[in-house]
């Protein structure tokens, strides 16, 4: 997701709304699962560190952010974890 769409975003959402872009390891030095890995990091961070609730999350990217965010939830899914509210996919 870019900077500017994040940041309208965050302003369509209003107060209290927290919208964080992650970075994961990018091909074609790094494979699927390198940046699989990365994204289960930064939700861990998010619902561990920060406390913010998995009801209160929705998880989002555009092509190989998309393919992440899907895997994410599977991946959380298929091991009892907490899921996002939602997905926002978009290819």
């Amino acid at each position: 997701m870019e900077a500017g769409l994040a940041s309208e975003l965050a302003a369509r959402l209003g107060a209290g709304a927290v919208v964080v872009l992650a970075t994961y390891r990018q091909a074609p030095e790094h494979g699927l699962a390198d940046a699989l890995a990365d994204a289960h990091a930064a939700l861990d961070y998010l619902l561990g560190t920060r406390q913010v609730a998995a009801a209160r999350v929705a998880l989002g990217g555009s092509s190989a952010g998309a393919l992440l965010a899907l895997l994410l939830a599977t991946e959380r899914a298929v091991r009892g974890q907490p899921l996002p509210a939602a997905l926002w996919l978009h290819s």
